[in-house]
């Protein structure tokens, strides 16, 4: 019987190391393994983190609350040996977290959380799993984001300085435009009533570009600061809704679900940052007269959480395979849709860092040029 039982365990590792050699972006990698993991019986969470200039960076994660558990997973990657692998999370729950990396040049941190300490058994081939992550995750890949790491903070604090210094004039042009514009629409006729709003548009479309690129630097010098209350999701995407649909003509925006309270602790500013960008890229990337369709629900995760759901759901270019999982890494962007529609590739690399510090989730489904389907599920309160 412990022979069939190991022979099993075997062949399991074998198939992830074998699926994951043939995927080469890291963070598909890492989120085959945490697939593999959330498959086995008894455990209710996982995440993948690496360690990069100080700061923890998801590769993936699944069902974890990241501000309960950094303090854990930053104190197993500082330690000189290992840590007693398990340790009690909540009352009926156990955390384990496995060092990737040497004994004393910790990479990162794979975490589970499930109903009961592994048995031995098990807790050697999660070790194995660890081992090949760090050989796979950590080697070379991020010796060369270390590497590069001092130049790389470099240029962010100049984008960071120079959006700074840019926007200033921005918003003096856009206040001024916004005041001759308001004095123009009294008269219908006025001739420079289009010219007026066409610059009114494009300042504040351009301010919005440096934003995202002070949003990049803040990601990069580490965790996006969120400030979290109580706040209502449903009320946040009906009003990004009710926005677009009045500045939008283009196209028809369904909206399903408004009409019941999600409660949660959300930061409003950035949550509705994080909608508003997910809608508009699927009216961005949808044809002129195409469907918006905007579904809003609560349901559950597989731990029984309380979480509300949202879906956008496009009719436009799609994203090719092998791509939906890139589609979220910092200036990705679709090699169907390079050089045909503006942007900087950078709206959903932040939507992420921004539902991953509410304890969420955000993915994509997709088929090629005939829609898209952005999901967002953030935790709700009890």
């Amino acid at each position: 019987m412990n022979f069939q039982h190991d022979h099993e365990h075997m062949a399991a590792l074998l198939d992830l190391m074998l699926a994951m050699s043939k995927v080469t972006d890291m963070r598909a990698r890492a989120q085959q393994a945490l697939d593999w993991l959330i498959a086995r019986e008894g455990i209710v969470a996982s995440g993948i983190w690496l360690s990069q200039a100080g700061d923890l960076v998801c590769l993936a994660r699944w069902n974890i609350d990241m501000d309960a558990v950094e303090p854990a997973i930053r104190a197993a990657i500082a330690a000189a040996f290992s840590l007693p692998p398990t340790s009690v999370y909540q009352q009926d729950r156990r955390l384990t977290i496995l060092p990737l990396g040497a004994a004393n040049d910790r990479q990162g941190a794979l975490v589970m959380i499930s109903q009961a300490p592994p048995d031995p058994r098990e807790l050697l081939l999660l070790q194995a799993v660890a081992a090949h992550l760090s050989a796979t995750l950590t080697w070379p890949e991020l010796r060369v984001s270390q590497a590069a790491g001092a130049m790389d903070r470099e240029w962010e604090e100049f984008l960071a300085h120079a959006a700074h210094e840019i926007k200033n004039p921005l918003s003096s042009i856009k206040g001024y435009a916004d005041l001759l514009l308001r004095r123009a629409a009294k008269d219908p006729a006025d001739p420079y009533y289009k010219g007026l709003a066409t610059i009114s548009h494009q300042v504040g479309r351009t301010t919005s570009l440096l934003e995202q690129l002070s949003d990049i630097t803040r990601i990069s010098a580490g965790p996006l600061a969120i400030d979290r209350h109580a706040a209502d999701f449903a009320q946040i995407v009906e009003q990004v809704v009710q926005e677009y649909q009045s500045a939008d003509h283009l196209h028809t925006i369904t909206f399903d679900g408004a009409d019941t309270a999600l409660l949660g602790r959300f930061d409003h500013a950035r949550i509705t940052q994080v909608v508003s960008s997910v809608i508009g890229n699927a009216l961005k990337f949808s044809l002129d007269g195409g469907v918006v369709s905007v579904l809003l629900q609560r349901s559950r995760a597989d731990d029984g959480q309380a979480v509300a759901h949202l879906a956008v759901s496009d009719t436009g270019v799609g994203v090719p395979k092998g791509e939906q999982e890139q589609i979220f890494e910092r200036f990705f962007r679709g090699s169907n849709v390079r050089g045909t529609y503006a942007g900087l590739g950078v709206g959903l690399y932040i939507a992420r860092a921004i539902v991953d510090r509410h304890g969420g989730r955000i993915w994509l489904e997709s088929q090629p040029g005939l829609r898209t389907t952005c999901h967002m599920a953030l935790p709700l309160a009890a």
